[in-house]
């Protein structure tokens, strides 16, 4: 093995990238899910995950072999280095509450009423976040990305951008074919009741609005 010195000098220009490829790398190689290593203060797991940063973008040793470089000055820079990169990543994020409801709380208990439901059902949304291996495909399938792009060049923080465009896409199509039976129905629906395409066949996204809808009203 190489001194700690050629080492540095040797792979010392690698930057640490938090792609696609380096989370399934992570995921793969932990076990753990990457939203649930972010919760965890474990240094081993964030020893594991810079690794893999490097690793999917030029570091070519084992990771035990890797780990005096990790431990050294180098793992110090690219730790920065890292760091720099989420945050340049937040500060361009969408908003956490991007759907046009108020961030902010009514003053009343409601937040804290939030929180315990939240906390609630913190651990069984844990236990349904998908594998990010499991993303893939569908961003190469149904989102029509190449997989050299999703792998080696796509941000981890892009990926709810093409998902959203998945969903909004999949559902425009479910209202359309919805639309068409409505059309084929309609002349042998009863004429005196009025039916529209969203009463005829209500669809899962239109019932959780109303139930929504229904809670905010009875909470004003």
């Amino acid at each position: 093995m190489k001194p700690n010195k050629e080492l540095h000098m040797e792979y010392g220009r690698i930057r640490p990238r938090l792609t696609v490829r380096a989370v399934v790398m992570f995921e793969n190689m932990t076990g753990v899910r990457i939203n649930d290593a972010g919760r965890s203060a474990d240094p081993e797991l964030a020893a594991k995950l810079l690794y893999c940063c490097l690793a999917a973008n030029g570091l070519d040793m084992p990771y035990e072999k890797a780990l005096p470089l990790l431990a050294g000055p180098a793992g110090e820079r690219w730790t920065e280095q890292l760091a720099d990169e989420n945050e340049m990543d937040r500060q361009f994020a969408p908003p956490a509450d991007d759907n046009g409801g108020d961030a902010g709380g009514d003053g009343d208990g409601s937040d804290a009423r939030s929180d315990a439901r939240d906390n609630k059902t913190g651990e069984a949304k844990a236990e349904n976040e998908p594998w990010t291996r499991d993303i893939v495909p569908i961003l190469v399938k149904d989102c029509g990305l190449d997989i050299r792009y999703v792998l080696d060049d796509m941000r981890y923080s892009d990926i709810p951008i093409f998902l959203r465009y998945r969903e909004q896409r999949m559902r425009a199509e479910t209202e359309d074919k919805r639309l068409w039976v409505y059309l084929i129905t309609a002349p042998h629906l009863n004429p005196k009741k009025r039916v529209t395409p969203e009463t005829f066949l209500p669809l899962p996204w239109e019932k959780e609005k109303k139930i929504l809808d229904f809670k905010k009203n009875s909470a004003a």
